[in-house]
C-alpha cells in the first residue's frame, strides 16, 4: 500500500475588481444588440485544498479530494472521492 498526500494553498489578487456591462449580439435570432451587467468579482480570494491517494497492491487507487475557494463576496467548497483500476 502507498499512501500519498498533497496540501494547496494560494492567494489572488484582482485588480480589476469592478462593475462592467458586456454588450452582445445574437447573430441568427436577434439583430438587437443587449447588454448584461457583471458583478465585482471579489477583491482577495483565498484557495486551499488537500488530496490523498491510497494505491493497493499497484492495480487500485483510492482518491479523495476537497478543494475551498473564499472572498468577501463568495464561498466555494469542491468535494471529490473517486475509484480506479489498473489492468
Amino acid at each position: 500500500c502507498t499512501l500519498f498526500a498533497e496540501v494547496q494553498a494560494s492567494f489572488q489578487r484582482e485588480y480589476q475588481n469592478k462593475s462592467e456591462t458586456i454588450w452582445a449580439t445574437a447573430f441568427e435570432i436577434n439583430p438587437i444588440p443587449f447588454a448584461v451587467k457583471t458583478i465585482p468579482s471579489g477583491r482577495n480570494s483565498w484557495h486551499c485544498g488537500a488530496d490523498l491517494v491510497l494505491t493497493v497492491y499497484d492495480t487500485v487507487r483510492l482518491e479523495g479530494s476537497a478543494d475551498f475557494t473564499w472572498n468577501s463576496l463568495f464561498f466555494n467548497a469542491f468535494f471529490y472521492f473517486g475509484v480506479g483500476s489498473e489492468f
